[in-house]
């Protein structure tokens, strides 16, 4: 392996020149030395493994896909008071799903059949949505203090 402190004043023994020795010459007449063999195949390893490296990121690295038009989720008609018109009354939000050949407007345990074509701002036909309003005496966050060991 090639010296690192050699002085600035030495000269070299195959070339003239000053701040190498012959072993650590880069123009000599036989090739390049071993030392400058061993650095160029050390920095190719160096490039290798940052390539691998920069592969494994990018192919890690989630994948952002520009929002050009912000998309509002689209709203399901809820009736203000329930109508006793045939129509289940639901709590949960319905969706629409096919199973078996046959498309459902489905809310929790409840499944009506529906038509193929049916859109999801059609499902008010169906079922009436009416949300839950929570309970004030629910609380959703421990009161009092903790107990200490």
């Amino acid at each position: 392996m090639a010296r690192v402190n050699t002085p600035s004043a030495y000269k070299c023994g195959s070339c003239g020149t000053l701040g190498h020795n012959a072993r650590t010459c880069p123009s000599r007449k036989d090739g390049p030395s071993a030392s400058q063999l061993l650095k160029e195949q050390r920095a190719q390893k160096r490039a290798a493994k940052a390539a691998i490296k920069a592969a494994k990121a990018a192919k890690a690295a989630p994948i952002v896909i520009p929002v050009e038009e912000v998309v509002s989720e689209p709203v399901i008609a809820e009736s203000p008071a329930p109508v006793d018109d045939g129509r289940p009354i639901v709590d949960i939000p319905p969706a629409i799903s096919k199973f078996g050949g046959q498309n459902y407007v489905i809310s929790g345990s409840t499944w009506v059949p529906c038509p193929d074509d049916t859109k999801f701002e059609d499902i008010a036909a169906f079922v009436q949505y009416i949300p839950r309003k929570p309970s004030g005496d629910i609380s959703l966050f421990r009161s009092g203090k903790r107990k200490s060991r």
